[in-house]
């Protein structure tokens, strides 16, 4: 589950992340889910719309204090289409408790009457809760 707000000049929507995936590696050097689920955009006068989505994870050094990740997720609808990839790092600071810090592009276009497009762009901080 994940869910980020993101305000523009102009414009500010939300978008919420639920999925089920299943861990085809998991090993002391590298981690890799693939999955799928929904992902939802509302609070915008251009998006509103629950999109089917497929997410790939990635992380490199996943039972170390520090660790490395990657995630991108690609959703689509009739007249949305979500695309979402981020990376970084993730520092440990209590059990499954971390400190994620990195870089992520966030895309959502739509067709239709109320075409638009929106393309969010830049670092990333936050904590990562892994359960």
């Amino acid at each position: 589950m994940r869910a980020t707000g993101f305000e523009g000049d102009k414009d500010g929507f939300n978008t919420a992340d639920a999925y089920g995936y299943y861990e085809i590696l998991d090993n002391s050097l590298v981690s890799v889910d693939l999955g799928a689920g929904l992902h939802r955009i509302d609070g915008s006068d251009h998006y509103d719309a629950t999109l089917p989505m497929v997410i790939a994870d990635l992380e490199l050094l996943p039972n170390n204090d520090l660790s490395f990740y990657a995630r991108a997720s690609y959703s689509k609808g009739s007249d949305d289409t979500a695309k979402d990839f981020g990376a970084g790092a993730r520092i440990e600071l209590f059990p499954a408790v971390y400190l994620q810090a990195g870089y992520r592009q966030y895309t959502v276009e739509t067709d239709g009457s109320h075409a638009q497009s929106d393309k969010i762009k830049g670092f990333t901080a936050g904590i990562h809760l892994d359960m």
